[in-house]
């Protein structure tokens, strides 16, 4: 057996964790034990995943949150250097946190660990210029610590590890891949989790994200508001949570429309509420792939997704592309035109294209195994 460590933001079921428990879930967890480093603190929404992990002898260690004063302060330095001291043993360290890798790779590096693994996940690093330009400075510095480089995408790879990089084949592109039989169309349950949600007559806008300036969700809230002057019948689900939410609940009310917007926050029934589902929305302003577009095709799902998502998301039709720069009117006409679209089985495509959870997991496993004892 090989022992790994990930490093992630936090241990809910979104964003980046999401990718990371589609592949653990599927390890051989008697070949591959890995833990997990997070940087929020636990809550009561992320127990069922915390006692899932635990149950297969992974252990969850937290760490101080990333803020300026810990890590100019040296308390994040400190605390890595302290955790190496007492925990031994890791045969490679998994950074899915590169804003920080600086810090963990180097201290991982000086522990003895051998395998030190850098993962893109994105395409930017904000839209804040100040933070954009810091986060960048520190992912790139954090990069000769490593000694492999993966990323979702190639865009992806591109951003964090340049042009060159990619082009050499330095970086290796680990898809974001799910289960796709957990996503297939099912008439029985789309009526039934839209009669438990009282949607049986609605045309259902669906959206799954962290609530952050990433995704967007405020211009998704203005597309909405100008769907809904056309389909009163129109109801928006927003799924996830994170710093923009109180923005966009303010923004949804100032608008008139709290009783159409729901806020369903982080949710584990993510399958059946694309079944619930119309039409799919992502405006997002930068994209690494964007695993949930997967999901929504696996789905049967039709979407829109902003031009900055990458091409390579787009296994079936389903998935069409709309310019950010586009008016909210633009976008809503668009999804209006994708109401009654009949679902179809897309699960084929999705093999051949790469994205079934199963073969992968394997493939990565096989990798890490590979590289940790050759």
């Amino acid at each position: 057996m090989i022992r790994g460590l990930y490093v992630l933001t936090d241990i809910k079921l979104q964003g980046v964790t999401s990718f990371v428990m589609n592949y653990y879930r599927c390890f051989d967890h008697k070949k591959i034990n890995i833990d997990f480093a997070i940087h929020e603190p636990i809550d009561e929404q992320d127990i069922a995943l915390v006692d899932e992990v635990l149950s297969n002898g992974s252990r969850i260690f937290e760490f101080p949150r990333l803020t300026s004063k810990a890590i100019l302060g040296g308390e994040y330095k400190k605390a890595w250097e302290t955790f190496f001291e007492k925990e031994h043993g890791y045969d490679f360290i998994h950074s899915h946190l590169p804003n920080a890798a600086m810090v963990y790779l180097k201290s991982a590096k000086k522990a003895g660990i051998r395998l030190r693994i850098q993962h893109s996940h994105n395409t930017s690093g904000g839209t804040n210029i100040t933070k954009k330009t810091r986060n960048y400075v520190m992912k790139r510095s954090a990069n000769k610590h490593a000694t492999h480089y993966f990323a979702c995408s190639k865009l992806a790879g591109k951003y964090l590890f340049g042009n060159r990089a990619v082009r050499d084949g330095d970086v290796i592109i680990i898809p974001n891949c799910i289960n796709i039989n957990r996503f297939l169309f099912s008439l029985s349950t789309r009526q039934s989790t839209r009669e438990a949600l009282c949607l049986e007559n609605s045309f259902v806008i669906g959206h799954v994200g962290r609530i952050t300036p990433q995704k967007n969700q405020e211009f998704l809230i203005d597309i909405f508001s100008e769907l809904y002057k056309i389909d009163d019948n129109a109801v928006l689900l927003l799924i996830g949570e994170g710093e923009d939410e109180v923005k966009t609940r303010q923004k949804a009310a100032k608008l008139g429309l709290e009783s159409t917007v729901r806020f369903l926050g982080v949710r584990s029934d993510i399958p059946e509420l694309m079944q619930a589902m119309d039409v799919f929305l992502f405006p997002s302003r930068f994209e690494g792939l964007g695993i949930v577009l997967i999901e929504a095709q696996a789905a049967g799902l039709p979407a829109i997704a902003s031009d900055v998502v990458p091409q390579e998301v787009a296994v079936t039709d389903l998935i069409s592309y709309m310019p950010l720069k586009e008016p909210a009117k633009a976008w809503a006409k668009a999804a209006l035109a994708l109401k009654g679209i009949s679902r179809v089985d897309t699960s084929e495509m999705l093999l051949q294209g790469g994205y079934d959870i199963v073969s992968a997991a394997k493939e990565l496993e096989s990798l890490y195994l590979s590289l940790a004892t050759g």
